[in-house]
């Protein structure tokens, strides 16, 4: 089933993040799983789920980045939920890894919310996330 241009554009909004505020270069390893990339290239299950971006640096400062976009009818579905939790605990299993989900710019707030929610559901309410939009805008 082909990606929405909605989610795509989401997804493309993870890997500008991260060049911006990561960099890039030949020690930075980014998987994506979206309509735009080939399936050589696409993240492996974590905990049964595929992230729309996995990111990985392999230098002295090393970091994770585990990247997912949710359009809004899909930020509420109970797989969504699902799968967000699953990826928060792998997170919660490599310090100094970042999740990044990545939804419209009108539910940013109800994103961070349900991060804070999942979070404290899971034990993990210190487990450094980010929500950013399509308009580049981020915050916890």
């Amino acid at each position: 089933m082909g990606e929405s241009k909605k989610h795509n554009s989401l997804v493309i909004a993870i890997e500008k993040w991260i060049e911006k505020n990561k960099g890039g270069g030949d020690n930075t390893c980014l998987l994506t799983d979206s309509g735009l990339s080939s399936s050589k290239s696409r993240p492996k299950p974590i905990n049964g789920h595929v992230p729309d971006i996995y990111a990985e640096n392999l230098t002295k400062e090393r970091w994770i980045i585990i990247g997912e976009a949710k359009t809004a009818r899909d930020l509420e579905s109970k797989r969504s939920e699902k799968q967000i939790k699953e990826f928060l605990k792998y997170c919660a299993s490599y310090p100094g890894t970042l999740f990044i989900l990545s939804v419209p710019w009108d539910t940013t707030i109800y994103a961070r919310s349900l991060l804070k929610i999942f979070k404290k559901e899971l034990g993990f309410p210190d487990l450094t996330t980010l929500v950013i939009n399509e308009l580049g805008f981020s915050g916890e």
